[in-house]
């Protein structure tokens, strides 16, 4: 058996698992990738010519995954400078609409190994948006599901429409304890860069002091209607901030508005999910 006949089957068995992937996805188009890689590109849509005007989820294979058994193992080994050239560098070599939203790797050899989802993100791979799975983990069937056709939502884009992929990467949330911990821990993130976008907008608006910025306009309307002696940030964690009072109405909010974001169809008696991201939370707002 000569080698081209090898890298012939080779090829058509990857091809054939891609197919597969698509078909069980329900995209409708496969394709590789158009500006020259291993990789292949789904891209989801309502139709082909959706589709064609999507962002797509890259699919490779590697061996190194074919013998993987730790996510700890395979976030190291992704992170690596190696891994970051593979991977962001194809990234970053992409033009902005053949940009991939999503990795998926494959071990190169069918039901071994775990399956890498990787999330890119400015400045390269961080090991917190990559999640891998065993090939044949019900958790890894629970996340392929959460990107079927239908199932994902698609946000329209000034160049191209763009898959939210990242309600994949989240694990559900099973009690109200760890839902208080989750949107606690958000609001605090949010608390702690309010103080700085707040400084930014001084430096925008230099000749008003930043008082022509969002956040110095708010603040004075905060004074004015709830606490005159209301402050950006506090010293004492006991303390109201504008800071403090704000996050925790950014997060909360916005928790209220993903409900919402569920609405019954009463045609058909069941529910179904609006599209909802940064662009759309408000109008899902009571």
């Amino acid at each position: 058996m000569t080698s081209r006949l090898i890298r012939t089957q080779v090829s058509a068995g990857k091809e054939s698992r891609v197919e597969a992937l698509r078909e069980k996805l329900g995209y409708p188009i496969k394709q590789r990738d158009p500006q020259g890689s291993d990789f292949w590109y789904l891209h989801p849509g309502e139709s082909k010519a959706d589709a064609e005007e999507t962002a797509p989820i890259a699919v490779g294979f590697y061996a190194e995954l074919n013998e993987a058994t730790s996510e700890q193992e395979l976030q190291r080994l992704l992170t690596s400078k190696e891994w970051q050239q593979r991977i962001y560098g194809h990234y970053l070599n992409r033009t902005s609409e053949q940009q991939p939203v999503m990795y998926m790797l494959l071990p190169a050899e069918e039901g071994v190994g775990r399956v890498p989802l990787i999330l890119p993100t400015e400045g390269g791979l961080r090991q917190r948006n990559i999640q891998t799975f065993a090939w044949d983990s019900a958790e890894l069937e629970t996340r392929l599901n959460r990107l079927r056709q239908g199932e994902l939502p698609i946000a329209s884009k000034a160049l191209r429409s763009v898959p939210l992929v990242e309600r994949a990467f989240y694990e559900p949330i099973k009690t109200a304890r760890e839902l208080a911990r989750l949107l606690a821990a958000a609001a605090r993130q949010i608390e702690a860069i309010i103080p700085k976008a707040y400084k930014d907008e001084e430096r925008r608006y230099p000749a008003s002091n930043g008082e022509e910025g969002y956040l110095h306009k708010l603040l004075k309307s905060f004074q004015q209607e709830l606490l005159p002696t209301l402050r950006l940030a506090s010293e004492n964690e006991k303390d109201y901030s504008f800071s403090d009072i704000y996050a925790q109405t950014i997060a909360y909010s916005l928790f209220t508005a993903r409900v919402f974001s569920y609405v019954r169809d009463q045609r058909e008696g069941n529910r179904k999910e609006t599209l909802f991201d940064r662009e759309t939370a408000w109008q899902q707002l009571p």
